[in-house]
């Protein structure tokens, strides 16, 4: 049985929307579903082919009674997509978000199969957890994802924004306030305490030194500590009776790469309920820094410092104009990836971080195995699937100061280990040197996965070559480099 499908489109471009089509294929012959076509849709046609490929309703292929998602979805049920919506502005404009978010003609055959499979009976939620900063209003024009609702105006579909909190920043990226979601109140997020069962009870000794940026030290072990590990998260994601992650595919500083198991960190409502990396050298059970470098070290300690008094505002956004005139004056973003390089091992972002990965599998765990109250269960709670947009990806310093890179592909699959790991071979990575995919083959209470790498089968609808490719990760991830 195929675990990973790989769809290699010939441009590496999206359509326009409403993203109808290149044909009206035989199970939509009968509906209203489809009733326009758009020839320049290489997308619609490569999701479809993914369905195929992992033989989702095999017997009836090819008639008007094929129903790829109707052991995913029933009438009456709820089901959540889960794009990443991480914000709606990037320094090379257009291309730079494109290849940040999840695009929405990646959705639109979702869509209309989850339509398919309900005769309509059914209820769409297209949420996500933004970067605190973003512009919800911008991250969905961008994506076209509201061009997308607005096609389905009948249909019981829409958009939602799941931040508890968000932030304001200056023109400086320096937060100047923080509030409540005024759309959002307590009542819309759940609680679950994974106890001693989170991967940081391994670190429990530690939990005084986690932090997450742009909050102040010991906001984290709140959270996180010998007694508990707790998550806020979003109710509709509990409430759903299926999952689709879409997420994209990009290299990242903190957890080399993000793709469908680190998608997930935007169900958690409130970024301060999330451990990134754990202060300090590992000398001292930290994770912050991969070593010691005391103008660093004091640079970090006097942001952290000067973040927490109200005159820092003034004086961070000075001192950020200042870097851009000095550092930044002449140099494209290309060249400098927007910082100079010296700050490459800071917070976290460097291969030794133990922290965020342990995140990331609790996440995953939570989505699957956590009932509607934040109970955890040893039965799957809900069903999932996983399709990434990696129609443009991202490499160098992801996920969100990233270069563009065009790949033309969809990936699927039904398990989000498995999508990991077959991203991982893609970029060129070594699986193993990435915590959240190695480490999540041996977990046996709620387990993520229950194959053993060498059993996973990828396939593509093109050869090898045409599909793996060789991304530059993070300045501070070079080691998990594939060796040829």
């Amino acid at each position: 049985m195929v675990d990973v499908f790989v769809a290699k489109i010939k441009n590496s471009q999206y359509p326009e929307a409403p993203f109808h089509p290149d044909e009206i294929f035989p199970e939509f012959s009968n509906t209203d579903l489809v009733v326009e076509t758009n020839t320049r849709n290489e997308v619609y046609r490569a999701i479809r082919e993914i369905f195929v490929n992992l033989g989702f309703d095999s017997e009836n292929f090819g008639t008007a009674n094929w129903n790829p998602l109707k052991e995913l979805v029933k009438p009456g049920e709820r089901v959540m997509l889960k794009p990443n919506f991480v914000k709606g502005n990037h320094p090379l404009g257009l291309n730079g978000v494109l290849s940040m978010i999840t695009h929405a003609s990646v959705m639109r055959p979702v869509i209309d199969y989850l339509l398919l499979a309900t005769r309509g009976k059914v209820e769409i939620i297209i949420g996500d957890v933004p970067l605190q900063s973003a512009v919800w209003d911008e991250i969905i024009k961008i994506s076209e994802a509201d061009r997308l609702v607005a096609y389905y105006s009948r249909e019981n579909i829409r958009l939602l924004d799941m931040r508890r909190e968000i932030a304001i920043f200056n023109e400086e990226n320096v937060i100047i306030k923080k509030k409540f979601a005024a759309h959002r109140q307590k009542k819309d997020y759940v609680t679950v305490d994974l106890g001693r069962d989170s991967a940081l009870q391994e670190i429990q000794n530690y939990s005084e030194q986690l932090e997450i940026t742009d909050y102040g030290y010991g906001t984290v072990p709140r959270h996180h500590n010998a007694v508990k590990n707790e998550y806020l998260i979003a109710r509709e994601i509990l409430e759903a009776d299926c999952i689709i992650n879409l997420p994209k595919m990009k290299t990242h500083r903190k957890a080399g790469i993000t793709c469908a198991m680190k998608n997930l960190i935007g169900i958690n409502g409130d970024k301060s309920w999330i451990a990134h990396h754990r202060r300090g050298l590992p000398k001292d059970g930290g994770d912050e820094f991969e070593f010691f470098k005391l103008r660093i070290v004091m640079r970090e300690r006097f942001w952290n410092f000067i973040k927490t008094k109200t005159w820092g505002i003034w004086l961070a956004t000075l001192l950020k104009k200042m870097y851009k005139i000095l550092v930044w004056k002449g140099k494209s973003y290309e060249e400098v990836s927007m910082y100079d390089g010296s700050s490459d091992y800071r917070e976290g972002n460097w291969s030794g971080n133990d922290t965020v990965w342990r995140c990331i599998q609790d996440l995953n765990q939570i989505l699957l195995y956590a009932d509607p109250a934040g109970i955890m269960h040893t039965e799957k709670q809900r069903n999932y699937f996983c399709l990434v947009d990696a129609v443009m990806s991202g490499e160098k310093e992801g996920p969100m100061e990233h270069l563009p890179k065009k790949t033309g592909l969809l990936i699927g699959s039904s398990n989000p280990v498995a999508v990991d790991f077959a991203v991982a071979e893609i970029m060129g990575f070594d699986y193993r040197l990435i915590p959240s995919i190695n480490k999540s083959f041996s977990l046996l209470k709620y387990p993520l996965i229950h194959k053993k790498p060498e059993d996973i089968l990828i396939l593509a609808n093109c050869e090898r070559k045409d599909y793996h490719f060789q991304f530059i990760p993070p300045k501070g991830w070079k080691k998990i480099m594939r060796q040829s």
